[in-house]
């Protein structure tokens, strides 16, 4: 079984780092920078490519403002009156205006040799809605789409998760769920959104499966498979509930684990300083991804997401 994944936007995939050796994927981005920056995944994966475009509504020249971090450049403006209020650093800042040519995502397709793609993934500052709306042909044979969906304006008439829901279900997707969420003064920013195609490909049935249990949504991954009625989806079913059991008891003891230390360092002079070098090490550590997916799918105590609150937004 090998995974095709179409990544708009060249995000490095770290919800499938797992299976890795069954994807052929097609990293799609403007920025050079994140050629270099993602070169490291190469021999990880089954098949990998770096294609330095763009991609919008229709194919067409356009502006594309270059920021001083190159992954929140965009062919949007940013909207500093909304970013002012959360942010404090110049991540949006505009170095330079280019002119650039963009492709349609059909037109993109259609030169990767219409090459059937099983996930489609945007993460490309504020023009999900507008490449997913000028696709008239290819995404409908797409069966999953991963969304990059914002509440909140970070760029200047950019479309929200509503906008995003309301197309999708007109092209025929319907939302299963998001992870990855951000939050500012308590209240959702930013989250990637899940969408499948009411029209899944018998034959794609399998490889969504297997993206969904990646992404912890185990229940629905075997309601997907009951869809399929013959001996080889009930032995997949099989090895795929084994899987989740594994996944799950790994975040369990990871928590557990967590859980234990801090309960014992809690009234010690060692707290602070175990906070702030636990936040260092799960920034750069797989760890963090399971913390996040622990936080998402509610597998903790009153503590201990009190305690991962601390760890991710630091101690004053």
């Amino acid at each position: 079984m090998i995974i095709k994944i179409l990544n708009l936007g060249a995000t490095d995939l770290h919800e499938f780092s797992q299976i890795r050796k069954i994807i052929n994927v097609s990293n799609v981005d403007l920025a050079k920078e994140k050629f270099h920056k993602i070169s490291e995944y190469k021999n990880k994966f089954y098949k990998y490519e770096f294609l330095q475009k763009g991609v919008s509504d229709k194919s067409r020249e356009s502006f594309f403002y270059v920021t001083k971090d190159y992954t929140a450049s965009s062919v949007y403006l940013p909207n500093f009156e909304s970013l002012n209020k959360w942010r404090k650093d110049n991540f949006f800042e505009i170095n330079k205006k280019i002119k650039c040519n963009f492709l349609s995502l059909d037109d993109l397709i259609y030169q990767q040799s219409n090459e059937n793609i099983d996930l489609l993934k945007l993460f490309i500052q504020g023009s999900e809605f507008d490449v997913l709306k000028g696709s008239l042909k290819e995404l409908q044979k797409i069966s999953m789409v991963i969304v990059s969906t914002n509440f909140q304006d970070q760029y200047s008439n950019s479309k929200l998760f509503t906008d995003i829901v309301s197309l999708m279900y007109k092209k025929n997707f319907y939302f299963l769920n998001m992870y990855d969420c951000n939050y500012f003064e308590n209240k959702l920013f930013s989250s990637l959104s899940i969408f499948l195609n009411n029209r899944v490909l018998s034959h794609n049935i399998t490889k969504v499966a297997v993206l969904l249990i990646e992404l912890n949504l185990f229940y629905d991954a075997k309601i997907l498979l009951e869809n399929l009625n013959n001996d080889e989806s009930k032995d997949f079913e099989k090895l795929l509930i084994e899987h989740s059991i594994r996944k799950y008891s790994y975040f369990n003891f990871c928590k557990n684990i967590i859980f234990i230390i801090e309960y014992l360092l809690k009234y010690t002079f060692l707290y602070k300083f175990y906070v702030h070098v636990t936040k260092k090490i799960f920034k750069y550590n797989n760890l963090f991804i399971i913390i996040k997916i622990l936080n998402k799918e509610k597998i903790y105590d009153d503590r201990f997401y009190n305690f991962i609150k601390k760890l991710i937004k630091g101690t004053k």
